[in-house]
């Protein structure tokens, strides 16, 4: 199992930022926090119904997938908001983003090379990150670091030999 962030994100409001920037900002933590729900449902619905019957699981299985979907949409569609706003985003929120899209991925049987292209992503961003924080800081960040580094490994230990 891999780490999932879980956490939503509160909205604090800011009088110091243009009203621009903060409906963007809102609307990108708004929109992280829905995909959030969508992911976390998904592990609540899981738990329960493993011993339903057969039809019964593949209905969960493909609500799942919905689910999964949409997440994955809204997450990616909150980092596009940021992107072109050309908004500064905070490392955490962008690390958590793209690790859960990457859990996405993985979960959904989508190929192994886009998982790992998210983990890479959250690994090279990750490095430079850790080496500017004291220990305090890095601590809530190795989870992220642990699934990348899972990732890669297995991928490289499924890779055809040369």
């Amino acid at each position: 199992a891999y780490y999932i962030y879980s956490k939503g994100i509160r909205i604090v409001t800011c009088s110091s930022s243009s009203a621009q920037r903060n409906m963007v900002i809102y609307s990108t933590i708004i929109i992280f926090n829905l995909a959030l729900a969508f992911h976390l449902s998904t592990l609540s619905t899981t738990t329960t119904t493993t011993s339903s019957s057969s039809s019964c699981h593949n209905k969960n299985k493909n609500k799942n997938f919905a689910r999964l979907t949409k997440a994955f949409k809204l997450y990616e569609l909150a980092l596009t908001l940021q992107e072109q706003e050309k908004i500064q985003g905070n490392v955490l929120f962008t690390l958590a983003t793209v690790n859960n899209m990457g859990v996405i991925q993985r979960s959904i049987g989508e190929s192994d090379k886009q998982a790992c292209d998210y983990f890479e992503f959250v690994l090279c961003n990750l490095l430079p990150v850790l080496a500017g924080m004291g220990k305090e800081k890095i601590c809530p960040l190795t989870a992220f670091f642990r699934n990348a580094i899972n990732v890669l490994n297995s991928r490289s230990q499924s890779a055809p030999a040369a």
